[in-house]
């Protein structure tokens, strides 16, 4: 009789009948040590008390007045905390109020768009004339 033939690729080899797959723990084993020694040395830092004297608090400061805002729209109008004013020989008033007022200076918030303004149209009719419109196109469609 014809022996069989065997069709597994793997079965001329010899096998150990002791072998067996094992994983490697030392990479494990490190791991754990240096947490180990992580957590040796982090223990005493939050055990440890310190008593830390503060200096008692002293007199408090007076808080400042509120902030003083003075706008210059785009048209050059000024305004000083909402209210209108005509010039700017105007505002002498109110700075002299503001710097003969007691206690702390407040502070002065300016909002000055008129210089913005000024340079932006500018740059904005240049970029329109590089375009190829016209001055009088140009106020027509950039309402300036």
């Amino acid at each position: 009789m014809p022996r069989k033939r065997n069709r597994d690729p793997l079965a001329h080899r010899p096998v150990a009948a002791d072998w067996q797959a094992e994983m490697n723990t030392t990479p494990l084993i490190d791991v754990l040590l240096v947490l180990l020694v992580m957590l040796i040395l982090t223990i005493p830092t939050i055990t440890h008390q310190t008593t830390l004297e503060t200096p008692a608090p002293g007199p408090t400061t007076a808080a400042l007045p509120p902030a003083v805002a003075l706008e210059i729209d785009f048209d050059g109008r000024l305004w000083w905390n909402g209210t209108a004013i005509e010039s700017v020989e105007a505002l002498q008033p109110y700075f002299a109020a503001l710097v003969a007022a007691p206690g702390p200076q407040a502070p002065v918030r300016v909002h000055a768009v008129l210089q913005y303004y000024r340079a932006s149209e500018d740059a904005y009719k240049q970029a329109l004339r590089a375009r190829g419109y016209r001055d009088d196109e140009i106020g027509i469609h950039a309402g300036l």
